[in-house]
């Protein structure tokens, strides 16, 4: 049995990079553009090898808001099942692609989620005033609704065709351009896709043993993304977003490590709906857990630190393996 669970181990895996949690834009009106993962750091795939990654990222959306002739509900629940395939080229140079698989249901999770704001005595936004279990995501205007969608959908996403180029990497300092082609490939009308092409351009940087100290690590990312036309929303969509993470992991112990993340990330669209037209900025906490010597398992809950900005809650579990 040992010998089976360790196999299965060695199919998944991310990036090779310090412990990052699995994060990703799950909103309804957000997760179908081709923003860059987080575990796209500077740590490439070495040479001849092939990496995969496997991460679950459910978000609880609960947002209600209304500003002049706009009208923004979304209450529901998004489920991104994420899978992607590296392969080192050369040393320093990596090709990539991720695979996404997404779907939008009722909010299973609202009683949950209810429990947890109140325990760490978090805001509850809207959440008091909706009934739930619910779908609804609905965008509208003064002439009625652009976007009405209550029925449960699933399926394939929009691929991520990706690569990286080593930037003068020491051991302790890993730096790596990255670019990134996101392909229409999912159903817009079912919001599984935007219907359009994106590419992304950014820097990642890992530094580990940060300050000399061992036990403790940090990470940066920076990046542009230059939006295609969406087939949804497509007459208030900016065309340029920018993006920066950085966050930080503590080994409290050889086996487990406290992580604490933060992404910033510029506004989608030209609204007067905060969560459509105001920056987003979400804070990411959790843990690394040491199974094997190269098999860790990654567990985080992002907050939408700025209210209205992104999912209310997101739910994050990676695996990965580093060779």
């Amino acid at each position: 049995m040992r010998d089976l669970f360790l196999l299965a181990a060695l199919s998944v895996s991310t990036t090779s990079t310090a412990d990052v949690l699995p994060e990703d834009s799950t909103g309804p009106f957000s997760g179908g553009f081709g923003l860059p993962g987080i575990e796209e750091g500077g740590a490439l795939a070495a040479a001849g090898r092939f990496h995969t990654g496997f991460s679950i990222i459910t978000a609880s959306h609960a947002i209600v808001e209304e500003e002049g002739d706009e009208s923004l509900i979304i209450d529901g629940e998004t489920i991104r099942t994420l899978v992607d395939v590296r392969y080192g080229v050369r040393p320093g140079l990596e090709v990539g692609i991720e695979l996404p698989y997404v779907m939008h249901q009722a909010g299973n999770l609202d009683s949950l989620i209810d429990t947890w704001h109140d325990i760490f005595s978090l805001p509850e936004g809207t959440r008091d005033d909706r009934p739930q279990d619910v779908l609804d995501f609905t965008y509208s205007t003064a002439e009625g609704d652009v976007v009405a969608f209550t029925e449960r959908t699933q399926g394939l996403g929009d691929v991520r065709l990706f690569a990286g180029l080593d930037l003068a990497s020491s051991d302790k300092h890993k730096r790596a351009l990255r670019l990134s082609v996101k392909l229409p490939t999912g159903e817009a009308e079912d919001l599984l896709g935007s219907g359009g092409t994106d590419v992304s351009v950014g820097v990642s940087g890992d530094i580990i043993a940060a300050g000399d100290n061992p036990d403790f690590s940090v990470f940066y990312r920076a990046n542009v993304t230059y939006l295609g036309e969406p087939d949804v929303l497509a007459d208030i969509y900016n065309d340029v977003v920018w993006q920066f993470s950085a966050g930080f992991a503590y080994a409290l112990h050889p086996c487990f490590a406290l992580n604490a993340q933060s992404t910033l990330r510029t506004s989608l669209y030209d609204s007067e709906i905060e969560t459509l037209g105001e920056p987003a900025l979400t804070l990411t906490f959790g843990g690394t857990i040491k199974l094997t010597d190269r098999l860790s398992l990654g567990l985080g809950v992002t907050e939408d630190i700025k209210v209205n900005s992104a999912p209310d809650v997101t739910f994050n579990v990676g695996l990965r393996y580093r060779p």
